[in-house]
């Protein structure tokens, strides 16, 4: 007999948030869910974004205030909003109004006079080039004297054009979630949403592996340019332009 695959739980996370109950759809159709399928949807939203938790069954602000949850889209409902689905760029990843650069520059001395400085020996480029006169001074230094003209490039920012994009809801840390270990970004993510799936089939997970083989669970994380943020590919290409 043919093995048929069944599905019997789903998870994720994206901008609207977890995709266990559909609560990150919910998300997208607020505004045409009825009374208490909203309120569900504020509370899950609030929990992902850590503006309220449950201590001892009672649902609680990060300043230890008690909140019930009809009163949560009161007070966090615009705040919600604003950190869901596709907006603003948050600076946390980079600032959208002043993304760094490099500025091209090229110096040309002024009134027929050489450019001149100094540096430590092992800051000069290499190969030095035939344009600079290196004399050596004392402590490792040395005095470069240029009578062309040459090209540099200063650390700048620039107003980005592209200002808005999807990310996870304002808030939510998945490393805080588990020994992330300085994981990718994009892996605390991958973890998370396997989790939620596993969860939302309502057995409990120690029963879950009596009744798996270890072999038999598994998830796959990966991006079509890696991850991009410090800890990942990010950090890799732009360590050379850093120095």
């Amino acid at each position: 007999m043919t093995a048929l695959p069944v599905i019997v739980g789903m998870g994720g996370i994206n901008a609207a948030g977890r995709t266990s109950f559909h609560q990150g759809y919910r998300r997208i159709v607020l505004d045409s869910l009825e009374s208490q399928a909203r309120q569900e949807t504020f509370l899950g939203l609030a929990t992902l974004m850590n503006l309220v938790s449950a201590v001892n069954g009672q649902l609680q602000d990060m300043q230890g205030n008690n909140v019930e949850q009809s009163d949560i889209e009161a007070r966090f409902g615009e705040q919600i909003i604003a950190g869901t689905l596709i907006r603003k760029i948050e600076k946390q990843h980079f600032d959208v109004d002043a993304t760094p650069w490099q500025q091209k520059m090229t110096l040309t001395a002024s009134d027929e006079n050489a450019i001149v400085f100094e540096t430590r020996r092992r800051d000069l480029p290499s190969p030095v080039p035939e344009s600079w006169h290196v004399e050596e001074l004392v402590n490792k230094k040395v005095k470069v004297t240029i009578a062309a003209q040459f090209d540099i490039k200063h650390d700048s920012t620039r107003d980005n054009p592209i200002k808005s994009a999807g990310q996870l809801p304002t808030g939510f840390d998945p490393s805080i979630m588990y020994n992330s270990r300085y994981q990718p970004r994009g892996l605390q993510a991958t973890i998370f949403a396997a989790t939620d799936a596993i969860k939302s089939t309502g057995l409990d997970w120690q029963y879950i592996m009596n009744s798996v083989e270890p072999d038999k669970i598994g998830t796959y994380s990966a991006s079509v340019i890696g991850q991009m943020d410090d800890k990942g590919l990010g950090g890799l290409v732009k360590a050379r332009q850093q120095g």
